[in-house]
């Protein structure tokens, strides 16, 4: 964590200098100052050191248990610059032709050694920094790789070199635009590259050293984001392995990220790629809230690709168009009789007039989509994703403190009702219902949760492009999902090797 207390004055502004606060860590930043009542997107200079830092807010924030400044207010954060050059004016970062990020947990997916212990001719010990050869994600608009970066040479001048020298080789990704992007782009294609990786790694922490190369500037700055780009912290496993390795996709890496950032930008599916991701940041949540999400996703996941949403828009657009068609279809001298008979019955003063023909048209549209009830949606998405719900239906019935729930029932029925009490638990919980009959418990809550994901996970996967065989084998191995995805695996298979592993089986 950084903290720089120092002198700090508002950008275009002829108000007196005060101290202010800056605390980083990670892509968490704050920033504290005694400039109140600061309402409006602004910006803030300071110097710290050899540094200078830019802090671009917009209105106030809560304040943490952080804060040290006292008398300060507290600005919301959106980004922080850090030059050791003239800062441009204005409240815009723009003509960002490439930058480059770290992400710490890429070492363990590309899963070689960068450094090694080394003998001299003298046989003395020493190290080296090993090659790699860059991984190419996307050849150009823009051109994104990963490569090594040696860090050796400044990690050894901060310290005594007379003493010890630090070897230190990192992954690197490098976002190459060519012409001049602004700063919205670029937060953008870090998330759509954290979210990639998340998926395939399993879990990300933070886009560490923020670099730019910025057209009209001879030096390079530093950014900082106050956004949480994590993913799937909570749920990290002991083991702390990667869900798959590089090698596993290498031959295909570019093609699934194409189709990843194809999926990414697909103003279709954003809603729901933005309600997973967000369920799986930092932000602590119950379980219920977590389980109502994820049927949120799959419920309108299958609306999407089932055309349903598509289907309703031309029914109400033929309805609407079509009136007088439906009133000679359905009022004529035998149906209006029929439709009078039975809405009388259910109230005397109805009369078959145009504004109770257009009622009846709503209905027959809203009758359309209430025929596909939740469970059944589900049902038909988990056929398509190998049947995970309907593989732990069982499981998940059977563990219950009420055993009348199961006893007598057949693994048909324990299937059905546990789609029904998915549908049931979803709606009790996001409508507020009073009546908790057909509701799951918790215990059966948190383990759906886990069902629920490695549908979720399946399907994001495939928007990757990546084949079906190989999707089963990244979920029934994964350290999260595997007590809830092991009903998938084949005999005699295995999982995922570390490619140091591969190496002394070779040998």
């Amino acid at each position: 964590m950084e903290r720089h207390i120092c002198v700090w004055h508002k950008e275009n502004s002829d108000n007196s200098d005060e101290v202010g606060e800056l605390i980083i860590d990670g892509n968490l930043v704050e920033f504290y100052s005694r400039f109140h009542g600061e309402v409006f997107p602004s910006t803030f200079i300071g110097r710290d050191g050899d540094h200078g830092y830019k802090v671009f807010v917009n209105g106030s924030a809560k304040h943490s248990e952080r804060k040290s400044l006292d008398f300060s207010s507290s600005h919301r954060v959106f980004c922080v610059l850090m030059q050791n050059y003239q800062f441009s004016k204005g409240i815009d970062i723009s003509g960002i032709k490439e930058f480059s990020f770290e992400i710490p947990e890429l070492i363990k997916w590309i899963g070689t050694k960068t450094v090694e212990f080394a003998e001299s001719d003298l046989g003395t010990l020493g190290a080296i920094e090993l090659d790699m050869k860059p991984i190419v994600l996307k050849q150009a608009d823009p051109h994104i790789e990963i490569r090594l970066e040696s860090k050796s040479f400044n990690n050894s001048i901060r310290g005594n070199d007379n003493v010890s020298l630090t070897i230190n080789s990192v992954p690197r990704i490098f976002v190459d635009y060519g012409e001049g992007q602004n700063i919205e782009k670029l937060m953008d294609d870090i998330n759509c590259l954290m979210q990639f990786f998340g998926l395939l790694i399993g879990t990300v922490s933070t886009v560490d050293d923020i670099r730019l190369t910025v057209e009209g500037q001879k030096l390079k700055s530093w950014l900082y984001i106050n956004r949480d780009f994590s993913y799937n912290l909570r749920t990290q496993d002991i083991l702390d392995k990667p869900r798959t390795y590089y090698y596993v996709l290498a031959d295909n890496l570019e093609r699934y990220y194409e189709s990843w950032r194809s999926f990414y930008y697909d103003e279709t599916y954003e809603l729901l790629r933005r309600i997973y991701f967000a369920t799986n940041g930092r932000k602590e949540l119950f379980a219920e809230e977590i389980f109502v999400e994820y049927m949120r996703f799959l419920d309108g996941y299958h609306t999407r690709i089932c055309g349903d949403e598509e289907t309703k828009r031309k029914i109400k657009e033929s309805l609407k168009e079509s009136t007088n068609k439906i009133k000679e279809l359905l009022f004529n001298d035998e149906g209006k009789a029929l439709f009078e008979k039975a809405m009388v019955k259910a109230d005397p003063d109805w009369k078959c007039n145009s504004t109770h023909i257009k009622e009846i048209a709503g209905w027959i549209a809203a009758g359309y989509l209430g025929k596909t009830q939740l469970s059944y949606r589900l049902q038909e998405l988990d056929k398509m994703f190998y049947s995970i719900i309907a593989l732990n239906a069982a499981d998940v019935e059977k563990n219950t403190r009420n055993s009348q729930r199961y006893e007598n029932k057949t693994s048909e029925e324990l299937v059905q009702n546990y789609f029904k009490e998915l549908g049931d638990t979803r709606n009790f919980y996001s409508h507020y219902k009073l009546d908790k009959s057909g509701v799951l418990e918790i215990q059966q809550i948190c383990t759906s949760i886990t069902v629920l994901k490695s549908t979720i996970i399946a399907i994001l996967l495939s928007h990757m492009g990546i084949d079906k065989e190989l999707i089963r084998k990244i979920i029934e191995f994964d350290n999260e999902l595997h007590w809830q995805t092991m009903c998938l695996r084949k005999e005699d298979e295995t999982p995922f090797l570390h490619p140091s592993q591969i190496e002394k089986n070779e040998e």
